[in-house]
């Protein structure tokens, strides 16, 4: 009888500690013994979470300095539209030397506005000097075709048009 007392203990011993267990993380399944297969589901949910959540990251990042170049892009057009307003205002020569000189040097002003744009760094890099080497990973290059750059100002629009050569898959 003693030795059934005991194992009856220890088998209580061990509900209690995997109920508080439970209550203590909030978690129905700890360890696999608690569900075998539901461990191993609850195991690759995690694992696809940490995923998610890198990408995420990484998306984020990618968001940010996107931002931060289209704003500097936005200072460099606004700096190209005052220069072409200044290169145009003596079309006619009607301006004074002075006049000129002044224009000249809102010229040379905005240039090294633009030098300086360029040569500015976004998250430590260095987006629009042609240096920065973004790499764009799981992207069957055979698979994109005919890919010209188009720059539109922000109140443009266009229509593009393309063919799907073919569906995407999940890997």
């Amino acid at each position: 009888l003693v030795g059934s007392e005991m194992c009856i203990r220890d088998r209580a011993n061990t509900a209690a500690t995997g109920n508080a267990l439970r209550l203590a993380t909030g978690e129905r399944i700890n360890a696999p013994k608690d569900d075998p297969g539901g461990f191993v589901a609850l195991d690759n949910f995690r694992n696809q979470r940490a995923k998610v959540t890198s990408a995420l990251t990484s998306v984020t990042a990618a968001s940010s300095i996107v931002s931060q170049t289209q704003s500097a892009l936005d200072q460099i057009r606004m700096q190209l539209t005052s220069i072409r307003t200044l290169a145009v205002a003596d079309e006619d020569g009607a301006l004074s030397a002075s006049q000129r000189s002044a224009n000249q040097a809102a010229i040379d002003t905005a240039l090294e506005t633009i030098s300086t744009l360029v040569n500015t760094s976004v998250n430590g890099r260095r987006v629009l000097d042609g240096s920065a080497e973004f790499q764009i990973s799981g992207v069957n290059n055979t698979q994109v075709q005919d890919v010209l750059p188009i720059s539109l100002g922000p109140n443009e629009s266009k229509t593009l048009s393309g063919t799907v050569i073919a569906a995407a898959t999940q890997a």
